[in-house]
């Protein structure tokens, strides 16, 4: 008798196990939803709370269509196994597996795998006990399967299911909650922000089937775009061997404006190591090409640039300075903390495909946590290591807004508050904000003396040059900005500089003392194309570009660059007219 009662409480006993199994696996399947970012404003509570209900409902709904533990198990194991990179991007990054991420694995070869593996495994391995549980859960339903027998079953079908169909298909965008880049529509636009799987960017697992759209229309963009790129030759060759770099970097910032730099006026020692630096010529009046970053690079990487500062295809486009390095057999490196693919991203990857190694590093996005920009470091510095001739673009996330999410703490800096004048009211979060933006440049000044420093070491013949995409309309100044909009000179005035190894000075000394004497005139980013070539000892087919740091402009010279709207504009002329609203000449 207490045999049977024993064996009575074990399979008790087991039963309640396997329930508890088989719900702890179905809970880990909706968790995901609950990791949401939470924004401490109205939408962002609509959001946090729409990805909570949205997820529940889609899961009992899943589970009434299956009617039983063990088919809603069965169906979910391919979801299982996306399981922890879904939490992980959540728990690290802010963000559900969207298209950035999936470029990242369909762009990663073998040893771009390995790495990834070897910089997230230990944050990554933990959640891969998941498997372990879903593994339980399957086999534990062989003992006892749950089914929904109840009339309730129907009943939600029947109310939910026409809900679901009717809600998704009111369109909105997606991130209402962000700042987004103010550009008039381009080739690159997604087309999906008004779509009705938009409503489940966040929900666990319609995101997979919102971004997987996402991504193979920007990958086919990206396709069609490079085969306008494929074949053609820049005809480059090299003039003078012995005095060429052995070493030239390219470092794109972001979102830096010259103002806020310490070495061109800014009240506050935003870059101490750069100006402790021998060897660097600091250009003081350099505007960039546009306010946005798809439109304001290409311009720079390529002298007939498949995305034009004003907006516009040219399918006729040209490859950029990389291809014609590599034509002079320069090994062409690739290194980005940016995303790969998207609106924003693709025109510039396109010229990414131009080098033979190409490596994104951050499975995050501008809109959230991600990478610090250091992660570029270690990458660069094996390159270095490495025997042969190179050029390496480095391209930064520098002071992308959320500026407080583009510094490691030990960089926070700047935390006063902000005076105000009598003519600038400057409230505790526009403090704030500069406060963050200055540490996100005074972090930009460490990063980039890294990389001069490990530049250096090398003792080669290297030149280092930088420029910033764009810049920043901030709360300050005479042109004070109340919202993301980039409209006043600020935005356009950005900082660049070159720097060079005593090596390559002392055997271009005469060139070197062009570029000292041309640190104050006026240019625009572009001068960077012909500017690291020139240096470099190398032509192209029909001839560099006029605008180079190593020649004085001519007065004729006019530098225009795309305003908001497209519109092309004489920047010197608009910024007589209105400083704070550069819209016309």
């Amino acid at each position: 008798m207490e045999n049977t009662e024993k064996q009575q409480n074990n399979q008790k006993y087991k039963k309640q196990l396997a329930l508890f199994i088989q719900f702890s696996a179905l809970f880990l399947l909706w968790l995901p939803n609950t990791l949401t970012p939470f924004e401490p404003t109205e939408a962002g509570h609509i959001r946090y709370l729409e990805a909570i209900g949205l997820g529940s409902i889609f899961w009992i709904m899943v589970a009434a269509l299956c009617g039983s533990s063990k088919r809603l198990l069965l169906i979910s194991i391919p979801l299982a196994m996306l399981l922890p990179v879904e939490l992980w991007t959540r728990i690290y990054y802010g963000t559900p597996i969207n298209e950035h991420i999936i470029a990242l694995a369909w762009e990663s070869n073998i040893a771009e795998s390995t790495n990834l593996l070897k910089t997230y495994g230990s944050t990554i391995t933990p959640l891969c006990a998941i498997f372990i549980l879903f593994s339980l859960a399957l086999r534990s339903t062989g003992k006892i399967n749950i089914y929904w027998h109840h009339k309730s079953r129907y009943w939600f079908i029947a109310i939910f299911l026409p809900f679901l169909f009717i809600f998704s298909w009111v369109k909105q965008d997606i991130d209402p909650l962000h700042p987004q880049e103010i550009t008039p529509p381009s080739y690159f636009d997604d087309e999906f922000k008004g779509s009705w799987l938009a409503q489940w960017s966040d929900v666990f697992p319609m995101n997979l089937l919102y971004f997987g759209e996402r991504f193979i229309a920007q990958h086919k963009k990206m396709t069609d775009a490079r085969k306008t790129l494929i074949g053609k030759s820049l005809g480059a060759w090299q003039d003078d061997l012995p005095s060429s770099p052995d070493i030239a970097i390219v470092v794109i910032g972001e979102s830096a404006s010259a103002s806020h730099w310490g070495i061109f006026g800014y009240s506050r020692e935003t870059t101490p190591a750069l100006q402790k630096r021998d060897g660097i010529a600091f250009f003081s009046d350099v505007v960039s090409l546009s306010s946005a970053t798809r439109t304001a690079i290409p311009g720079v990487l390529s002298r007939r640039p498949l995305l034009t500062p004003g907006n516009s295809i040219d399918w006729n486009a040209e490859p950029s300075f990389l291809k014609a390095f590599s034509e002079v057999e320069y090994s062409t490196h690739w290194i980005s903390n940016q995303a790969p693919l998207g609106q924003h991203d693709t025109s510039i990857s396109v010229y990414a495909k131009d080098a033979s190694d190409v490596r994104f590093l951050n499975p995050g996005t501008y809109a959230g946590r991600s990478n610090h920009d250091e992660v570029l470091l270690k990458p660069l510095e094996d390159i270095l290591a490495l025997p042969g001739r190179h050029i390496i673009v480095l391209h930064l996330l520098g002071s992308h807004f959320e500026y407080e999410l583009r510094y490691p703490e030990e960089f926070n800096k700047f935390k006063s508050e902000i005076l105000s004048n009598k003519d600038d009211e400057i409230s505790e979060k526009q403090s704030n904000d500069i406060n963050h933006y200055d540490n996100s440049i005074f972090y930009t000044d460490y990063i980039l003396d890294q990389v001069i420093e490990l530049t250096q070491k090398t003792k080669k013949k290297s030149i280092v040059a930088y420029f910033s995409d764009h810049g920043v309309d901030l709360p300050q100044g005479r042109c004070k900005a109340k919202g993301a909009s980039r409209v006043s000179e600020t935005s356009f005035h950005v900082p660049a500089f070159l720097w060079s190894s005593q090596e390559f000075r002392d055997q271009n000394n005469d060139q070197w003392s062009r570029i000292l004497k041309n640190t104050e005139q006026p240019y625009s980013t572009k001068a960077v194309f012909s500017t690291i070539l020139d240096l470099s000892g190398i032509q192209i087919k029909d001839g560099l570009p006029n605008e180079s740091f190593l020649t004085t402009p001519i007065k004729e010279n006019r530098r225009i660059i795309a305003v908001s709207s497209g519109k092309l504009i004489d920047f010197d002329l608009a910024k007589k007219t209105n400083p704070c609203l550069l819209a016309s000449n």
